[in-house]
C-alpha cells in the first residue's frame, strides 16, 4: 500500500512538474525601454499559436497578471502563448508603464519598442501565427495598449483596453493625471481618430477593439470610456452606424459595426465595479488580487471569444 501511495504521489508531482510556468526571456533585442519580458507557453501550444500580450497595471508585475486575470486558463484551453512585459521601478517608481511620455508612446521608441522586441524574439522561439497577435492591458497597461494599437496596427489583430485612456490624451505627467480624471480631454470623434491616424502612415485594416470600464472606478474616470468609444469608432469607420446597446448581467454592452456589418468595437461598462481587471471565480476565471476584481464576469474569456482564439 505504501508503494502504491508513493507511486501515486510521484505521478501527481510529475503532473504538476510538467505544467507550464511563467518564464523570463533574458535577451530580446535592443530593449530601449529597459523592460523585463516573460512568456507563458502552454503545454498544448498550437502550431502557429495565437499570441496575447498582457500589460499589467501600476504596482503590479508579470507574475500578478497571468493566472490572476484568468489568462493562463484561457491559454491552456486555446493553445495560446502569452507575452508579459514587466515595468521596472528604475523606469517608474510605481511600476506604471510610461504611456503619458512621448519617448515611450511613439512608434519605434522606448517601452513600446521593447514590447515589439519581445514579440520579435518570441517569433524566433516558437511557432506563432503573426495574423493572430492581440494585446490587452489594465490602467497604465491599458493606456499603453491604446498606444500600441495606434502605432503598430500592422502587428495586432485586436486589443482590449481595461480602465484605460484614449491615445493622444497626454504628453507629460500633469496632462496624464488630468486625462485620468476626465479633465479637458473631451474631443470630437474626428479629433480622437486623427490622433491615431497621425501616429503612423498605415492605411490597411485596423485592429478590432474592446473597451472595459468599471462605473465605480475612482482612479480612471468612467467618462474616458466614452472618449475611447469616440476614438476607436471613428478609426474603425463605425461611428456613423447606430450602435447596439444591451443590458446584460452586471454590465452594459455597446457594439459598433463597420459598413460591412462586422462588429469591430465592443464597449463594456461594468455597473458595480471599481478599478481593476474583471474576473469570475465561479467560472474558474482568475484569482482576486491587487486591481484584479471579482465581478462575476470573466473579461479574459469574453476577449478570447471576440478574438476567436
Amino acid at each position: 500500500m505504501k508503494s502504491v501511495t508513493l507511486i501515486l504521489c510521484g505521478l501527481l508531482f510529475a503532473t504538476f512538474a510538467q505544467a507550464a510556468q511563467l518564464q523570463e526571456m533574458t535577451s530580446f533585442g535592443a530593449n530601449p525601454g529597459k523592460l523585463k519580458m516573460f512568456k507563458y507557453v502552454p503545454d498544448n501550444a498550437k502550431k502557429l499559436a495565437p499570441v496575447v500580450v498582457l500589460l499589467h497595471g501600476c504596482t503590479q508585475g508579470a507574475s500578478d497578471f497571468d493566472n490572476e486575470t484568468g489568462w493562463t486558463k484561457v491559454a491552456d484551453q486555446t493553445g495560446t502563448i502569452l507575452l508579459l512585459p514587466q515595468q521596472e521601478r528604475d523606469n517608474n517608481g510605481l511600476r506604471c508603464f510610461n504611456w503619458f511620455l512621448p519617448e515611450h508612446s511613439t512608434r519605434d521608441s522606448g517601452e513600446m519598442a521593447s514590447v515589439v522586441d519581445g514579440l520579435k524574439k518570441l517569433e524566433t522561439q516558437h511557432s506563432i501565427n503573426s495574423k493572430k497577435v492581440f494585446v490587452t492591458g489594465l490602467s497604465a497597461g491599458a493606456a499603453m495598449t491604446s498606444a500600441l494599437l495606434a502605432n503598430y496596427p500592422e502587428l495586432f489583430k485586436g486589443g482590449a483596453i481595461v480602465a484605460g485612456l484614449p491615445y493622444g490624451c497626454a504628453n507629460d505627467v500633469m496632462s496624464g493625471i488630468m486625462c485620468m480624471n476626465g479633465i479637458n480631454n473631451s474631443r470630437t470623434p474626428e479629433q480622437w481618430g486623427n490622433a491615431v491616424r497621425n501616429a503612423t502612415n498605415f492605411r490597411g485594416s485596423r485592429p478590432s477593439v474592446q473597451i472595459w470600464q468599471g462605473l465605480q472606478d475612482p482612479f480612471v474616470k468612467p467618462s474616458n470610456a466614452l472618449e475611447l468609444e469616440k476614438q476607436w469608432s471613428n478609426v474603425l469607420n463605425s461611428y456613423t452606424e447606430q450602435p447596439i446597446v444591451e443590458e446584460l448581467n452586471g454590465l452594459i454592452k455597446t457594439s459598433y459595426a463597420n459598413p460591412n456589418g462586422e462588429i469591430v468595437l465592443e464597449s463594456f461598462k461594468v455597473l458595480n465595479a471599481g478599478h481593476g481587471y474583471p474576473i469570475s471565480q465561479s467560472q474558474g476565471c482568475g484569482v482576486p488580487g491587487s486591481y484584479i476584481i471579482e465581478t462575476g464576469i470573466c473579461a479574459a474569456e469574453m476577449m478570447a471569444q471576440f478574438w476567436k482564439l
